[in-house]
């Protein structure tokens, strides 16, 4: 078999290996001290994104005797306005063909070692990279968490003005939901690289690193896009859509005040009933018929400094489609477009008067050995400015008809808080 996965007992942990890793070589990891499982890529290549998009997302799944999600494949990430429908197009997007990877599972206690040795053909037009696993051992502690400043030149007044505005739109009729961002420049005190170790501090369950000489992107989302894993001949399709913000307080009796309230908000249950419904009616177009099912509509899950609503929707996906199809159909996702989501999508660009970038998109694995795709929604995401070394940050809102803009900016300003000390 081309693929190989090695049990390996080492005291190797994913953050001394962070801190130790040398600003020279490229570093591209998904996970955070949250999530079970961490990936770090040790080789591979650049490849264009039609190397992953004309692949089937329904494959025939190796029997391996480790249950893990990713061995070797593609790892990347595809900007929103890669996807969308709006004038802003862009063929931004960063895939990686990985024939070498670590993976900690921290549930057990476990690391493996998984190699691809069915080389892919030589393309000297692609970047490369080789980290022996046996160099890992010799990096030594070196680089120490940043400090940021953000400024964003859309102020209060602004802000009330761009939301009241949509609201104008809503009652016309145009769309009954739209999130819209405000961008920010981030200043960094320290090595750009310091933020690998805060998203892995800090980061939700689907946080990721990407730092190419092309780009650098640091996203501490906690947001799933789509999932898709092989249950038995079948694929099955998740999305756990967010919406609904609250801030979430030091103490418990706070916290449990705050639940509360976010539970029992009707703006903020509308606004995930709204994109629920529109994720199902997405994902009903790539499924085989009468497979659709929303398995919860409302939960609340808590995350560094706020709590978010989350629904869950499965789906099981028709086999004659390749990732071109899913991504058509699913992307960007609606809880950070809005819905309708074309018309969203348009008014987007013109109320932001710009491309969004990596800003929503998503990053994402797929390995083709085992048929397991998962991927995030690029939220909570700080990027260097295309050829650019300087940073930038998002954070957006979800405004309805009954939105307030002074709540919608404390609920974007909560979320800036995932980049304070």
């Amino acid at each position: 078999m081309p693929l190989i996965i090695k049990k390996i007992t080492s005291d190797l942990k994913p953050r001394n290996i962070l801190a130790g890793w040398p600003l020279e070589l490229p570093l591209i990891f998904l996970g955070s001290s949250k999530s079970r499982f961490f990936v770090l890529a040790l080789k591979g290549k650049t490849v264009p994104a039609t190397s992953l998009l004309t692949k089937k997302v329904h494959v025939q799944k190796e029997n391996h005797k480790y249950n893990l999600p990713f061995t070797c494949g593609f790892l990347g990430a595809l900007s929103y306005d890669f996807c969308t429908s709006c004038e802003a197009k862009s063929n931004q997007s960063l895939v990686v063909e990985v024939n070498r990877s670590l993976i900690w599972d921290k549930s057990n206690n476990e690391m493996f070692l998984c190699e691809n040795f069915l080389e892919p053909e030589k393309d000297h037009g692609h970047w490369t990279f080789d980290i022996p696993y046996n160099r890992l051992s010799s990096f030594f502690s070196h680089i120490t968490l940043a400090s940021l400043t953000l400024a964003s030149s859309l102020d209060h007044d602004a802000y009330k003005e761009m939301c009241q505005k949509a609201q104008s739109m809503i009652r016309q009729g145009r769309f009954y939901q739209i999130n819209l961002l405000r961008y920010f420049d981030v200043t960094i005190n320290g090595p750009i690289r310091g933020l690998s170790l805060s998203v892995f501090d800090k980061g939700g369950s689907y946080a990721c690193c990407f730092c190419l000489p092309s780009v650098s992107l640091f996203s501490f989302s906690p947001e799933q896009f789509c999932q898709v894993t092989k249950i038995g001949k079948e694929a099955l399709c998740t999305t756990s859509p967010i919406k609904g913000t609250i801030q979430r307080p030091s103490t418990e009796l706070e916290a449990k005040k705050m639940r509360r309230e976010l539970l029992t908000s009707k703006k903020n249950e509308a606004e995930l009933n709204m994109i629920t419904e529109l994720m199902r009616n997405d994902l009903g177009e790539l499924a085989k018929p009468g497979s659709v099912k929303v398995l919860s509509k409302k939960k609340i899950f808590a995350f560094d400094h706020i709590y978010h609503l989350k629904s869950k929707i499965q789906a099981l996906l028709r086999k004659d489609l390749c990732f071109a199809d899913f991504f058509a159909k699913l992307a960007p996702a609606g809880s950070i477009t809005g819905a309708p989501k074309i018309e969203a999508q348009k008014a987007i660009f013109e109320f932001e008067q710009r491309g969004r970038g990596y800003f929503m998109g998503n990053a994402f694995y797929f390995d083709p050995f085992q048929g397991n795709f998962d991927s995030s929604v690029l939220i909570r995401t700080v990027v260097t400015k295309p050829d650019s070394q300087e940073l930038e940050f998002a954070a957006g809102s979800g405004i309805v008809l009954n939105s307030t803009p002074e709540e919608e900016w404390q609920e974007i300003l909560a979320k800036t808080r995932i980049l304070a000390p």
